[in-house]
């Protein structure tokens, strides 16, 4: 390998290894799961736009608002949350260790896909059952249905995932699920906000191979 390939591959290693980027990235994410969310509600209270409820307005009273409940763009609002959670989570992982930013490391990492729950246990950051369960289900949106009509691996379906004409029952989410999320990542940011206090930066010739 050429030294100009090194050492853009250093640099690259050292901005994975760094906090700081990770955060940023979450955030821009949960300000878009935010816009989304936002604008999902309107669609909502916008009967006959493209996304809007233009059936049901012709069943509901003129002074009748939805509830708050993501709209039109509530699956790809919860998608992005997760990739939110997802970039907080990493952050606090490879800022405590950054021997894991290394190709197998994150090869292995990579086999556990999104899995939140997964993720937010490496990285040491207590779980409720409820948070459990929240982190599951936004998995399911980051993996097929914020994205796509079905799971492109059909084995990983189940009744828990409502899919157009399928069996399952109809695609209903917890009315507080926004907010179960936004509490989560408030969490995941102290996390690792803490995280960036206590670990100081990397030498620019940190060893990733042999770190010491």
């Amino acid at each position: 390998m050429s030294d100009a390939s090194e050492n853009w591959l250093q640099r690259v290693r050292l901005t994975a290894a760094e906090p700081g980027v990770w955060l940023n990235c979450g955030r821009m994410l949960r300000q878009a799961a935010e816009d989304l969310w936002v604008s999902g509600n309107a669609h909502d209270n916008s009967p006959g736009s493209e996304l809007g409820a233009t059936v049901l307005a012709s069943y509901q009273a003129p002074d009748f608002t939805p509830p708050p409940t993501g709209g039109s763009t509530r699956n790809a609002c919860f998608m992005l949350f997760g990739y939110a959670l997802e970039n907080l989570a990493k952050g606090i992982i490879f800022g405590r260790d950054p021997s894991l930013v290394t190709q197998k490391a994150l090869e292995r990492l990579g086999e556990h896909g999104h899995g939140l729950v997964y993720l937010f246990e490496m990285a040491g950051i207590d779980l409720t059952e409820q948070e459990r369960q929240v982190l599951d289900r936004t998995t399911r949106m980051t993996v097929w249905k914020g994205r796509y009509p079905v799971p492109l691996r059909f084995a990983s379906s189940s009744p828990h995932d409502p899919m157009l004409g399928y069996v399952a029952v109809n695609d209903v989410w917890p009315e507080d699920e926004y907010d179960n999320l936004s509490a989560l990542y408030e969490k995941a940011k102290s996390e690792l906000t803490n995280t960036m206090r206590s670990v100081p930066p990397l030498p620019d010739n940190y060893d990733f191979a042999n770190p010491s």
